[in-house]
């Protein structure tokens, strides 16, 4: 990858301010402010952080429909599509891995149901 994108993730994506750019990429803090000011990152790391914001707040709604629909029907794919949810959910905060799909099919509908109530109301 080009210098230059690679400076650019950083800043937009991992949120590095420019002198951590530089210092992670190895080149001066000059040329990294160049680079910001002639493809505007300020703005496009709001606009990331914007629609990093809306996807989560959509996929956390998801994640409540999916919890009540699977709380109603105690069927294991749609328990094990909630887990893969969280999962995506708590990627940045490094979070436990989920469950793997051949477990939650092989519980029983209390399992199920408590392993359910547990992610949604954390019993």
């Amino acid at each position: 990858m080009e210098q230059r994108q690679q400076a650019k993730e950083l800043y937009i994506i991992e949120g590095f301010n420019l002198d951590q750019v530089a210092a992670q990429m190895g080149i001066s803090a000059r040329t990294v402010k160049t680079w910001s000011v002639d493809e505007n990152w300020p703005q496009k790391r709001k606009e990331y952080q914007k629609e990093r914001d809306v996807f989560q707040v959509s996929l956390a709604e998801l994640k409540t429909k999916m919890l009540q629909k699977a709380l109603e029907s105690l069927d294991p794919q749609m328990a094990y599509a909630v887990v893969a949810i969280e999962k995506v959910l708590n990627m940045k905060k490094g979070a436990g891995q989920p469950q793997e799909k051949d477990d939650l099919n092989t519980m029983s509908k209390d399992e199920l149901m408590k392993f359910l109530k547990d992610k949604i109301y954390g019993l």
